[in-house]
């Protein structure tokens, strides 16, 4: 079963899914742009950035039981999280269903986000939302 996209013909906070709907994600509205992040690892999951402020974005899901190659059951996790390079962001991913969901600064990333005069961050996976409301929204092409 795939994951609809979400109707956005009803003003309201949008939710969207990962492919398996165990993970939903609840943003008050579309961000003014998606950014289609040009870094190596950004590009190589096939994102589209929404930056929002983390207090404004709602995480809901369902247990998962991951399972590893030898058959041993792990205990149940919701996401798969991964940081890359200088540990400033943790993406991540859905555990039972891979789909990549968002990043999030870490306690050491918002630390150093916050010595260069900006606030925290948190990115959530526009292609959530659909090939043609992704369209409605002004793509940037950046490294951030």
């Amino acid at each position: 079963m795939s994951a609809p996209f979400p109707d956005l013909s009803q003003p309201g906070p949008i939710a969207v899914t990962c492919q398996c709907q165990k993970v939903k994600i609840t943003i008050a509205s579309l961000p003014d742009s998606a950014n289609q992040c040009q870094c190596s690892l950004c590009f190589k999951y096939g994102v589209a950035w929404g930056y929002f402020n983390p207090d404004k974005v709602t995480i809901q899901e369902e247990p998962v039981t991951l399972h590893d190659p030898s058959g041993q059951e792990e205990n149940d996790k919701h996401f798969i999280n991964y940081t890359w390079k200088n540990k400033d962001a943790a993406f991540g991913h859905c555990a039972s269903c891979g789909t990549t969901l968002y990043w999030k600064h870490t306690k050491d990333g918002a630390a150093r986000w916050a010595q260069r005069g900006k606030q925290p961050t948190m990115a959530v996976n526009m292609k959530l939302l659909g090939p043609e409301t992704l369209k409605t929204i002004k793509q940037e092409y950046g490294y951030e």
